[in-house]
């Protein structure tokens, strides 16, 4: 059967597979030369259960359960066409899951001070933010149930159960760090402080590094952020939104992201899986991180319109002719709180822009 869905379009056709699997049939078929060989998918007893250790149904069953949204995730649905008996569908799943995540190294990770140099070249080149190296946003991932230990603290302001993720994007759309599993209810500056990256700075960021995000996050040397308003400011400064205003460009980077990794796998909006405790939580922590894994694979590869969704999930408030000593390449200590990053990106921009 599985030979037939991938080979033949009497099953589905090509904008079927599509909708279904989340992913061109040329792109599943690249995926499973990446994780043919990997033992997981092999089988103990190569005679008796080469049947069932087959790296195609394995993938078929992974992305058709990352590509349905809850009700629509029911083993009975996601087993159809994949002459798979019942109760199998969760172990090909996990089985697939454990295969993927074998490529995190390949595919997700921090990029390396070489590659960040390539990356901030083409973020000056593009929207003139330099020593730019990531756009950082929130999103909730969507819980099918409240979770049974203190579910209050994952209850979320739109009304549902949900877990957190901070993610890093470059320009190219490929997610570079993600931290998941904080409760929905958690503001994204708390996830972001106490994240790996901000304890460790100098493993992330070369001294003139900084990512960029909205006004939910702490403005610091390797933050900048969008101004807000202060308390009972009616408006900004005229300066201060002309920046809130170049800063969104680039910003809409992540937002574009999320949206297209969240469409592309829908499970992620409302995750049929309970969390019960600690062992259940990094089970579907392992699931998301396999889900970015795909997208990063997947980046290049087409997407529906239909898919995108609007990432409404952040907690925000609402040779170039220049100087090479131009104030952004001034070393600033990442240990100190009352960094002048944002001053240095923000008058660096206003002469490079409208000098």
């Amino acid at each position: 059967m599985w030979n037939e869905i991938l080979n033949k379009e009497s099953i589905y056709n090509n904008d079927e597979f599509l909708s279904v699997f989340r992913v061109t049939r040329s792109t599943f078929k690249r995926i499973v030369a990446l994780v043919k060989d990997n033992p997981v998918l092999q089988g103990q007893n190569s005679e008796k259960q080469s049947k069932h250790f087959v790296p195609e149904i394995h993938l078929l069953a992974t992305f058709k359960f990352f590509g349905a949204e809850g009700n629509q995730g029911g083993s009975k649905r996601l087993r159809e066409n994949l002459g798979m008996g019942k109760g199998s569908i969760s172990n090909y799943v996990d089985r697939g899951v454990k295969a993927i995540l074998s490529l995190r190294d390949q595919c997700f990770f921090w990029p390396s001070e070489e590659e960040r140099l390539e990356i901030s070249s083409r973020i000056k080149s593009r929207y003139f933010f330099k020593n730019c190296v990531g756009i950082i946003d929130g999103t909730h991932l969507g819980l099918s149930t409240r979770p049974e230990n203190c579910g209050e603290e994952y209850f979320t302001r739109k009304g549902q159960y949900a877990i957190s993720a901070l993610i890093i994007v470059d320009d190219k759309k490929r997610i570079r760090h993600a931290s998941v599993g904080w409760p929905g209810s958690v503001h994204d500056n708390r996830i972001w402080s106490n994240s790996r990256i901000v304890r460790n700075p100098r493993d992330y960021f070369s001294p003139n590094e900084y990512t960029i995000g909205d006004s939910a996050f702490t403005n610091s040397n390797i933050m900048v952020t969008s101004y807000k308003r202060a308390s009972g400011q009616a408006v900004l400064p005229a300066g201060q939104s002309w920046f809130n205003d170049v800063l969104n460009v680039p910003r809409s980077g992540v937002e574009n992201t999320i949206g297209i990794w969240k469409g592309r796998f829908p499970w992620l909006r409302n995750m049929r899986m309970r969390i019960r405790n600690r062992q259940s939580m990094v089970k579907i922590i392992t699931y998301v991180y396999a889900t970015i894994i795909l997208h990063n694979l997947c980046v290049k590869t087409p997407y529906q319109n239909d898919w995108l969704i609007d990432n409404g999930d952040s907690d925000s408030d609402s040779e170039d002719g220049c100087a090479t000593d131009d104030g952004l390449n001034v070393t600033i200590n990442p240990d100190n709180e009352n960094s002048t990053r944002r001053d240095s990106v923000h008058n660096y921009l206003y002469r490079k822009l409208l000098s």
